[in-house]
């Protein structure tokens, strides 16, 4: 018959084996070692979505609001797409004219994308700068 020396336990145990550094690495539960050791999520994403934030404008609301903001993600990226394919296909034209196979491509592909960002870039700050015109005004109309 097998005995195990931790089959009977009596009241005080647990307290002794809390003291024992030995038996506590033991009975160490590892799912609650591994939960411990996880990176624990920032204030900043367990804040729901969609939330007034004070100087910021109110999340739009409704179709009108949501349809346009539908409209302008999609023509931010169809022009990300067609600008890299332009440099794409400039770089094409360069190789067929001058026999530079493949350098023209790529060069064209690299151009593209960067043209892309920049573009991106550009129209963020654009937005950015009417926004805050536009916050600047509410603001002086009701001060």
């Amino acid at each position: 018959m097998h005995h195990d020396k931790h089959q009977h336990r009596g009241p005080g145990d647990e307290k002794r084996d809390a003291d024992s550094p030995s038996d506590q690495s033991e009975h160490a539960d590892p799912y609650q070692a591994a939960i411990d050791a996880a990176p624990k999520i920032p204030q900043l994403l367990r804040e729901p979505v969609g939330l007034h934030v004070p100087g910021r404008d109110p999340p739009k609301l409704g179709p009108v609001g949501s349809l346009m903001d539908i409209g302008q993600a999609w023509g931010v990226a169809l022009n990300f797409v067609a600008t890299i394919i332009a440099g794409l296909a400039v770089g094409w034209l360069v190789d067929w004219q001058f026999k530079t196979r493949p350098w023209g491509v790529l060069a064209g592909l690299g151009i593209g994308f960067v043209l892309a960002f920049v573009q991106i870039v550009r129209n963020t700050l654009k937005t950015e700068a009417r926004e805050k015109a536009e916050r600047e005004a509410k603001a002086s109309k009701r001060g």
